[in-house]
């Protein structure tokens, strides 16, 4: 649902924080900050761009946040005219209610265009922006750092390593936490229980994590399947378990097609480490599902195909040889990664096949991830508590 909302109905008795976020990632982050800053007790009202959870937890969103999820050039080109639409009306709209504070997550490119556009107003120009999530700069293009301090006014990071690539260019920069380590696990009996409940078995059972977009289930289904079938010929008793966002289920159910193989969806997010842990190991879609299956030591193997002509510009800029944040902090390739070319379903078979067959393999693995989750520090508070006091700094 859209709101529109009037500039004097809040500034009269609340602070007006606007939020933004364009990927189902950062709204799960936009949801929890927002239930943090609720529970300090300050009047505070919330409007921006946001998904489910951010609905959930008070925001009113001036447009779906859906129509900003796009990635990789390939993809966005036949998007430009809706997404710059999208872009000026927020524009327009921040110049319209003046928020107290501007919270951008993650999707860099429409947030930092966004702020530098907003900086070049006189009336919008004074409004403290706060970014959410660190752009990879120890990855790629480091001098993007020097640009975003020029019009972002704080930078909230998830790990402890990136600060220092913004703090040289004098912004304020603040290591809040991952919260992938605040989860609470369920007891183990509670997965045994989730596995009668929804009477999944399977001998191997594989977690299929195919992403968070329509776009990358649509170009990665296919492969999967094949690597599916694969399996199946080798293991007869193999069975499915995919968690999936209940608004990609019937995209995902048309590229299952005739799947002989038997499958459980799992569409309630408060499922998902339910289903990863009752699996026996995971192919995966690259994203934060990675660090997940990491945080809840699942063997796995991570996998994505990107426009050509998209991955070749990274490829230019990249300082890194990996994708998944395990591998990129172990500097070497802890978790398999089939990129590009490499994404292929004989790859993929050959990769998963040798984890289910080989006990000291999965073992080897998950012991890596153990020592590289040690480097990647937790903060004593939760993410979104730590997030929430940069914020309520602003609003004195």
């Amino acid at each position: 649902m859209v709101f529109e909302i009037k500039k004097d109905r809040y500034q009269s008795r609340k602070k007006v924080i606007f939020i933004i976020s364009g990927e189902p990632s950062g709204d799960i982050l936009g949801g929890e900050l927002i239930k943090s800053l609720k529970a300090s007790g300050r009047k505070l009202s919330f409007i921006g761009i946001g998904g489910r959870y951010m609905l959930d937890q008070g925001l009113r969103t001036i447009f779906p946040m859906g129509d900003l999820s796009v990635v990789g050039l390939g993809e966005i080109f036949p998007h430009i005219p809706k997404l710059l639409k999208r872009f000026y009306q927020t524009v327009e709209k921040i110049k319209n209610i003046l928020p107290d504070i501007i919270v951008t997550i993650d999707s860099p490119d429409f947030s930092f265009r966004l702020s530098k556009n907003l900086k070049k107003h006189d009336s919008t120009k004074n409004i403290p922006i706060i970014h959410y999530v660190a752009p990879t700069v120890w990855a790629w293009r480091e001098e993007r750092s020097k640009k975003i301090a020029k019009v972002v006014n704080h930078l909230m990071t998830l790990f402890p390593f990136e600060a220092k690539y913004f703090r040289r260019h004098g912004l304020k920069t603040t290591f809040v936490g991952h919260p992938i380590f605040d989860k609470r696990l369920d007891p183990k009996n509670a997965v045994e229980a989730f596995k009668n409940k929804k009477k999944i078995s399977g001998n191997p059972l594989l977690c299929l994590l195919p992403g968070s977009r329509r776009s990358e289930i649509t170009k990665l289904m296919p492969i999967y399947l094949e690597t599916i079938k694969l399996l199946a010929e080798k293991y007869p008793g193999l069975a499915l378990v995919i968690p999936i966002l209940f608004k990609t289920r019937s995209v995902l159910q048309r590229s299952l097609g005739k799947i002989t193989v038997p499958y459980h969806l799992v569409t309630d997010s408060l499922e998902k480490d339910l289903a990863i842990r009752s699996s026996d190991l995971a192919l995966a879609t690259s994203g934060t599902v990675s660090l997940e299956l990491s945080l809840l030591k699942k063997p796995h193997v991570i996998a994505y195909k990107l426009n050509p002509i998209t991955f070749k510009l990274i490829k230019a800029f990249a300082k890194v040889d990996f994708v998944t944040i395990v591998n990129i902090v172990a500097k070497r390739e802890v978790v398999p990664e089939f990129l590009q070319e490499r994404c292929q379903a004989n790859e993929l078979f050959s990769a998963l096949d040798s984890l289910i067959r080989n006990k000291r393999k999965r073992t080897e693995q998950i012991s890596s991830i153990v020592s590289v989750l040690k480097k990647i520090k937790k903060n004593k508070n939760p993410a979104s508590f730590n997030a929430a006091q940069v914020v309520l700094e602003y609003c004195k």
